[in-house]
């Protein structure tokens, strides 16, 4: 891990340990959760691959709907789908960690004018099956307190495997990790 000094660090813990020469300025609490029963219904919408092309359109909408940690080039970790209305980017949800087995769901936004209409559970199905597909067991990250997300991820199939903490560390030490 190469800690830049000026970008914050963020872990994912089970269990929160010390981080040598940083102090935790913000904590929020985070559940993962794997698929363990895929639903695929055929998607009623017209969803795209995402690209660099897109990138402002991205970053415009995780900046809206906060899905997470998300900088400028995370559409890049993977593959990012995405649904349009009237041109706008209403809807994506990505790829990003890959695990031996194991491929991460990220990024999934909804614009909040848009909810409702079940684009994230479109898009959420359409990745699964991709990913199921390629013989890796979707998973995801989301805040504890985002209840509403957890319950339509459970209605998709997925379970709660682990309970977790994400915290945010400032560089006290301009400290450098190999």
């Amino acid at each position: 891990l190469l800690w830049h000094r000026k970008a914050p660090l963020m872990t994912l813990e089970a269990d929160t340990g010390p981080v040598p020469g940083a102090a935790a300025e913000t904590t929020v609490a985070g559940v993962q959760m794997t698929l363990t029963e895929p639903t695929t219904p055929a998607c009623p919408f017209e969803v795209e691959e995402l690209g660099n092309d897109d990138a402002g359109d991205i970053l415009a909408l995780a900046s809206d709907t906060k899905p997470g940690p998300f900088e400028r080039r995370t559409h890049t970790l993977g593959t990012f789908i995405g649904i349009r209305k009237d041109g706008a980017l209403v809807a994506m949800a990505g790829q990003r960690l890959k695990l031996p087995g194991y491929t991460e769901l990220s990024a999934v936004c909804v614009a909040k004018a848009h909810r409702g209409q079940g684009f994230g559970a479109a898009l959420v199905r359409q990745l699964s099956e991709r990913i199921c597909d390629s013989g890796d067991v979707p998973f995801l990250h989301v805040y504890a307190s985002n209840t509403n997300a957890i319950a339509l991820y459970q209605s998709l199939g997925f379970q709660i495997r682990s309970r977790m903490k994400a915290t945010q560390w400032s560089n006290t030490a301009a400290v450098q990790f190999d």
